[in-house]
């Protein structure tokens, strides 16, 4: 089992890289010289869904350069890390949306919101010929360069897919995420984007293996109780760690509820002085 305490965490906004201050768990809300460290909260939401996943963040006390660098218009890179003892591990990469500063009291408070390719789900249009007997690996890559994605699993795409071949020489046309989604259904799968990348799954699978699933019990981290709903959605609370992410498994190991889920979406919550660092899931069994 990994540590879970001494939580660390690390922000980049563009080329600039700030890290976590010394955390204390149950304090107030600190004033700080960003030298020593930041402090922030952050809510990261990511799930399954052909949309874009989003994160807001709070920093407290930014240096004035840093604000002035992302309060501009343009596009910025923002990408959080967290984890424990320095080991840390990726769970939002995105593009900023927005940043705006308050004072309150001796502090300046900086709110970043940001989205994940939001520019893919966009109505850029895609145009693209194929010819016959393309494989679905090559259409769906021509789909992911018009929305431009990043390839993500895209090369297990031909195992996935339902179809070995594309069939006839044909155009595709229209908005570039509608026309991603015709190709992924036709082919038996279902997609999202992930931290920037195309992700593709078989209809209700999982990437990897009960094998290789996060295991969560009293003893790994799960806070309280896993509950389930007459739709057969499972909600799992616990601290953060990896393998933690919309389509990975997880196996949980509670008094009242056990079994192989896939994870559907995942809410991160954290802040650098209080309690939070958890992620809540939302999951299925494997079909």
């Amino acid at each position: 089992m990994a540590k879970l305490f001494g939580r660390t965490c690390t922000l980049t906004l563009g080329t600039t890289q700030l890290k976590l201050a010394k955390a204390v768990v149950g304090g107030q809300a600190p004033s700080i010289d960003t030298q020593a460290g930041i402090a922030l909260t952050f809510k990261v939401k990511k799930n399954l869904k052909p949309e874009p996943n989003s994160v807001e963040i709070k920093v407290w006390n930014l240096s004035p350069a840093t604000r002035k660098s992302i309060e501009q218009p343009k596009l910025v890179p923002v990408q959080l890390d967290v984890g424990y003892g320095g080991d840390n591990h990726t769970v939002y990469l995105g593009q900023l949306r927005s940043a705006e500063s308050i004072v309150d009291g001796p502090n300046i408070i900086t709110t970043i919101s940001s989205g994940d390719s939001e520019q893919a789900f966009g109505p850029q249009r895609a145009l693209f010929k194929v010819p016959a007997q393309a494989t679905p690996q090559q259409i769906l890559q021509l789909a992911g360069q018009a929305m431009g994605v990043g390839t993500g699993n895209l090369a297990q795409a031909q195992a996935l897919a339902s179809a070995s071949t594309g069939g006839p020489a044909r155009t595709f046309h229209g908005v570039a995420a509608t026309v991603m989604g015709k190709v992924v259904r036709s082919n038996g799968l279902e997609w999202s984007v992930q931290d920037g990348a195309l992700q593709l799954l078989q209809t209700g699978q999982s990437i990897g293996t009960a094998a290789t699933a996060v295991l969560l019990s009293a003893q790994t981290g799960m806070i309280g109780s896993p509950s389930s709903d007459n739709k057969g959605i499972v909600t799992v609370k616990a601290l953060i760690q990896p393998g933690l992410l919309p389509g990975l498994p997880i196996v949980i190991a509670g008094a009242l509820l056990q079994g192989a889920y896939r994870i559907e979406d995942a809410e991160f919550n954290g802040a650098t002085w209080g309690p939070d660092w958890t992620v809540t899931l939302h999951c299925r069994k494997w079909k």
